[in-house]
């Protein structure tokens, strides 16, 4: 098989720990005794100790131990103290302490929900875990963030700084290295998706000859409305919508032109330059207006284009004062029907594509990934092309740029049941594709975990 680049273990599973430790070794002192406390709550906290009967309330006198459970409540997180590192557990999550500096570990089991981490004081040849019911992640002075799904079995997991190791749980030499700025997720090949959004650049010649122009001020510009429960905490909701409104922007942005089929997406490979994206996604998106009401919640969110071009060191290509989501009529009025079918054309065939990356990057073991098979096998080459033309397209985007999205998906099943008779039961129980870039919601944990 082919070799694989710097982001898959090329290595036998017997060596991934040693791999782990010698990657991330560090002078730092080693320490008689762990004390883990919390810092900080919001909500229901609860905590069952071992050998007491229930959860009780969890508060910064209570001394969290091995083999305590911890779980919060609906718009709930704490934030603890692992010997002067954090853990931050999010919302509706169960959690077990499983081991405190054990043969140099210490591990959390992530029954459901979400914990991050920020490892800034770990002993010298140590390392922290986090466990699911389908993953183990390992790290060491580090930022990073895992998910989990109870009833999907999915696992989500990103790095933020340094690297962190991703494998299953289940299949022999199935892991990836995650490096900062990369996220993945695992997942049982029956319940996993893979999805991908296609984007279509509109052609110059559906453009008015006086928008031909790069327009230098123009802004992009999201409304967002969500619904929750009631009597959900304003602060949580607020926090949640604006999140999720910044990352419609950082998408679309993304997604934009900057010459070409180059797009902003294809010249933030550099994980510095990434995070600084982020970053000014974070702090320069304006909020207009907001509301929060009893079910439902609203945002109105925009950014200038300008702002970011110094950090891609390009220009965007924008023919238009204003970005935002037109409907499919409007988008037909402003640049016609031929317009429409052109443009949405190109964006099924890059979500097409997308899929192809995707399925070739399928993770077999920690050394091979289906494009291996690709290389010597036609007939895998023309089964997965057939699986591609079979996806599912869940939803069209229209925008004032003239831009359209499609965003399309596969089941993962689909993949594993179409293409072992050809290469054997190689696949294992659990999708694992390569590590993408990360999100702007996986860099807003950062902020969550230090408590900023």
């Amino acid at each position: 098989m082919t070799n694989l680049n710097h982001s898959l273990i090329n290595l036998p599973r017997t060596t991934i720990i040693f791999f782990t430790i010698f990657i991330f070794l560090l002078p730092f002192p080693c320490f008689a005794e762990k004390q883990i406390n919390l810092l900080e709550k919001n909500g229901t906290v609860e905590i069952f100790k071992s050998g007491k009967e229930g959860f009780e309330d969890l508060t910064e006198n209570t001394n969290i131990e091995k083999n305590d459970k911890i779980r919060t409540g609906e718009h709930s997180f704490c934030r603890i103290n692992w010997n002067n590192n954090i853990l931050y557990i999010g919302e509706n999550s169960d959690v077990e302490i499983r081991k405190v500096y054990e043969n140099n570990t210490d591990e959390v089991f992530l029954l459901s929900g979400e914990v991050a981490a920020k490892l800034k004081n770990m002993p010298a040849s140590s390392r922290f875990r986090v466990e699911t019911p389908s993953s183990m992640c390992a790290a060491r002075g580090t930022l990073f963030l895992v998910k989990h799904g109870k009833s999907q079995g999915l696992t989500e997991t990103a790095c933020l700084e340094n690297q962190i190791i991703a494998e299953t749980s289940y299949d022999i030499d199935k892991a990836v290295i995650l490096n900062a700025g990369q996220r993945t997720h695992l997942c049982p090949w029956e319940n996993a998706k893979i999805h991908v959004t296609g984007t279509g650049l509109i052609s110059e010649k559906f453009i008015s000859a006086q928008a031909l122009k790069p327009n230098s001020g123009a802004k992009i510009k999201k409304v967002l409305k969500t619904n929750h429960s009631a009597g959900s905490r304003k602060e949580i909701i607020h926090k949640k919508i604006t999140t999720a409104a910044k990352q419609h922007i950082a998408d679309r942005i993304l997604s934009m032109s900057v010459g070409g089929e180059l797009t902003v997406r294809d010249v933030l490979s550099n994980p510095e330059k990434l995070k600084k994206f982020h970053s000014f996604i974070d702090k320069e998106t304006k909020i207009i207006k907001a509301s929060i009401e009893t079910e439902t919640a609203m945002i109105e969110v925009e950014l200038e284009l300008q702002k970011i071009e110094d950090i891609i060191e390009k220009k965007i290509i924008c023919r238009t004062d204003k970005i935002e989501d037109i409907t499919e009529s409007e988008y037909s009025a402003k640049f016609g029907a031929l317009a429409k079918v052109t443009t949405t054309r190109a964006a099924e065939v890059d979500a097409y594509r997308k899929l192809a990356e995707k399925i070739h990057g399928t993770v077999i073991q920690s050394n091979t990934i289906i494009k291996d098979f690709v290389v010597s096998n036609d007939t895998v080459k023309i089964k997965i092309e057939g699986i591609v033309k079979g996806a599912t397209k869940l939803e069209t985007k229209y925008f004032s740029d003239g831009s359209v999205t499609v965003a399309m998906t596969i089941d993962a099943i689909v993949l594993k049941n179409n293409l072992s008779p050809d290469v054997g039961d190689v696949f294992g129980t659990i999708y694992l594709p390569s590590p993408e870039s990360v999100n702007y919601s996986d860099y807003a944990y950062q902020a969550v975990i230090e408590g900023s």
